[in-house]
């Protein structure tokens, strides 16, 4: 029973203190989720605990599920397993991306990449953008003449201009929607990115994530626990400690009893002397040896 009970409690702190961080993180470089037939990227898994044992790559492409770099026409990095490099890119490198444990029970956020053979692309943030923060949306454009650039969200023109960059100051949740760019007097745009907005990440950790003294008050508990099932072990193990104790109590309360049974007596001047001044104490002793004085 007991060792039932210490298992529970240390099973409910490590799950506590798991929860603490995502397991993994996916990064991708250059950042961004679209890119021109030809280019090339890389994907970066970087595991909470520092170990990436066990861990692989995965992608889902037209609902096929491969795993591991090579098996993904990647090139694992030299001396960085958690690295994978994909060159000279087409559209068989386009699909959904993420990181996964061995036992497939943990998993790290994943990526849309999207190889485009179009002449326009929009190049914006993967992840979400904070709260009061600033973004820069940029416009490319390959093998044509630029142009003056117009940039639309959620299919509406909001920005017209000779430059290739539209950038957010202060973002807010009225920025999120769908953006997109396009070429003027042209039929040449980009596909539309998603731009997310999220809460600072202050904020969001301290409300997903248990503190700390949540472990406190989880530890305190279990502690608790073990001892409501060990004393009454202890006191039925050994009787001679159990007499010790009761015998002990009973002596403490006799003597607090003898304590609140003496008379009160009044204080001499010996006994206030230590709360007084020495000058004033001086004064007093000199008076008791020469009354008259």
């Amino acid at each position: 029973m007991k060792a039932l009970l210490v298992a529970v409690c240390l099973a409910m702190i490590t799950r506590g203190a798991s929860e603490d961080g995502p397991p993994a993180f996916l990064a991708v470089w250059p950042d961004r989720r679209r890119h021109f037939r030809g280019e090339e990227f890389s994907l970066h898994c970087s595991v909470n605990d520092g170990n990436s044992t066990g861990w692989m790559l995965r992608r889902v492409q037209g609902g096929e599920v491969r795993s591991g770099c090579l098996q993904l026409n990647g090139t694992e990095s030299t001396g960085r397993p958690e690295e994978c490099g994909f060159t000279d890119i087409d559209s068989k490198n386009s699909g959904l991306y993420w990181c996964e444990g061995h036992d497939g029970d943990k998993k790290s956020n994943s990526i849309n990449i999207t190889v485009s053979y179009g002449e326009v692309r929009l190049l914006s943030p993967v992840l979400p953008v904070m709260k009061g923060d600033s973004v820069t949306l940029q416009c490319k454009v390959k093998l044509y003449e630029l142009n003056q650039i117009i940039f639309y969200k959620n299919g509406v023109q909001v920005l017209s201009l000779n430059g290739t960059r539209m950038t957010i100051e202060n973002v807010s949740q009225a920025d999120e929607g769908f953006y997109k760019c396009a070429i003027a007097n042209s039929t040449l745009e980009s596909p539309e990115n998603w731009l997310s907005v999220r809460e600072n990440s202050t904020a969001d950790s301290n409300a997903e994530r248990p503190s700390s003294g949540s472990l406190v008050w989880l530890s305190g508990l279990c502690i608790i626990l073990v001892l409501l099932v060990v004393l009454p072990v202890l006191w039925l193990m050994f009787p001679g400690l159990r007499e010790k104790l009761l015998a002990g109590l009973n002596g403490a309360v006799r003597r607090e009893r003898i304590q609140q049974e003496m008379p009160k007596t009044k204080q001499d001047v010996t006994e206030v002397q230590w709360d007084l001044p020495w000058m004033e104490m001086d004064n007093l002793l000199d008076k008791q040896q020469h009354p008259g004085s």
